[in-house]
C-alpha cells in the first residue's frame, strides 16, 4: 500500500499544482476568441431568420394576390371570344 502512495502522490501533486500563467492566459484568449465567434455566429443566424420570415410574408402577400386575381381572370377569360371578335382563327370550312 505504501507503494501505491508513493506512486500516486506525484500525480495528485501534479494535478493541483497551479496552472502556468501563460498557459491559463492562453486558454482565456481562446475561450474569448470562441464567444466572440459563436455570438457573431448567433448573430447571423438571427439575421437569417429575419429574412426568412420577411420572404415568407411576402411569399404570403403574393399567394393572396393569386387568389383574389384568379376569378377576376375566368371572368375576362370567359368573355374573351366576345371580346376578340374575328381575332381567332376559324375552323375551315
Amino acid at each position: 500500500m505504501l507503494a501505491a502512495c508513493l506512486v500516486l502522490s506525484p500525480l495528485a501533486a501534479a494535478q493541483t499544482a497551479a496552472p502556468d500563467p501563460q498557459q491559463l492566459e492562453t486558454v482565456e484568449q481562446q475561450l474569448e476568441g470562441s464567444k466572440a465567434e459563436q455570438d457573431r455566429i448567433a448573430a447571423e443566424v438571427a439575421a437569417a431568420m429575419r429574412e426568412q420570415d420577411e420572404i415568407a410574408s411576402r411569399l404570403i402577400e403574393i399567394l393572396r394576390d393569386l387568389m383574389h386575381s384568379r376569378p377576376k381572370f375566368r371572368r375576362a377569360s370567359r368573355r374573351w371570344p366576345t371580346i376578340s371578335g374575328g381575332l381567332r382563327p376559324r375552323a375551315a370550312r
